[in-house]
């Protein structure tokens, strides 16, 4: 059997999540989908009807009935830039109620349905990263309809808000909610990855931590120019401190780092 007709692997499911951002570009419909294909896994094809800037679905080739829905991150150099950063914000704060992870959890709903219309049952498997990771927890908390037919649920990196006290579990553990978004759910991240350092107070699933094991040279090369005066005074050194975490956030929390 070719392989591609078997679950999407970790790696296939971190693409899928990366060939998403390729919506929010610019460009006419027909070239931002084709772009989303460019990038989609191997064995899967963009279904282009559940398709739009705030997710991607892709459907496999060798078994029809296999699907990935992918939740986008955050956009830095398209059209959702400042409402992206909106809800990012509320993920800092702990307010999950935002008004994207609703629209969101709306419009997962409204796939599952038109998927589960078919004559052979769906075998739905969602991904996000980053901010996405926000929406497809959210989704799966908040919604019976997408816990109970998402066969698996991976987020990588996802955001999560570093103030104490802020974060907390959409269901207690014991409760069949709990149990059944924990079976479900995994989620993947960079060691040092400031980003998602707190996810697993707001994030119901298991965690796996990954070492960094790409070299990025720009965060080298901006270190060395920055290094004189980094040593030079406090503010310099306050400086130093926040493009540290900065650099750590471009290397750690990119997708490419688990595709």
């Amino acid at each position: 059997m070719n392989s591609s007709s078997n679950p999407p692997t970790v790696k296939q499911l971190a693409q899928s999540a990366r060939a998403s951002y390729a919506m929010s570009s610019s460009g006419t419909l027909e070239t931002r989908l084709e772009n989303v294909q460019k990038s989609a896994p191997a064995g899967y094809n963009v279904v282009p009807r559940h398709t739009n800037k705030d997710m991607s679905t892709f459907q496999n080739s060798t078994d029809p009935s296999r699907y990935i829905i992918s939740h986008r991150g955050t956009d830095f150099s398209g059209n959702s830039t400042k409402s992206d950063l909106k809800s990012d914000l509320s993920i800092v704060l702990g307010d999950t109620n935002d008004p994207l992870n609703i629209r969101r959890k709306k419009r997962t709903e409204k796939i599952i349905r038109d998927l589960r219309k078919g004559s052979i049952e769906p075998k739905i498997h969602l991904s996000s990263h980053s901010l996405g990771a926000g929406s497809t927890n959210y989704a799966m908390a908040n919604s019976k309809l997408v816990r109970n037919s998402v066969i698996s649920h991976d987020t990588f990196n996802g955001g999560s808000t570093p103030i104490a006290g802020l974060a907390k579990l959409p269901h207690e553990p014991g409760t069949r909610e709990h149990s059944i978004v924990f079976e479900k759910s995994t989620h993947h991240r960079i060691e040092n990855d400031p980003v998602s350092e707190n996810q697993a107070g707001s994030y119901i699933g298991k965690s796996i931590v990954y070492r960094q094991k790409r070299e990025h040279s720009f965060p080298k090369r901006v270190l060395k120019l920055m290094k004189p005066i980094i040593e030079q005074s406090v503010l310099g050194k306050a400086i130093g401190f926040i493009a540290s975490k900065a650099i750590d956030v471009a290397k750690n929390h990119t997708i490419s780092n688990f595709t």
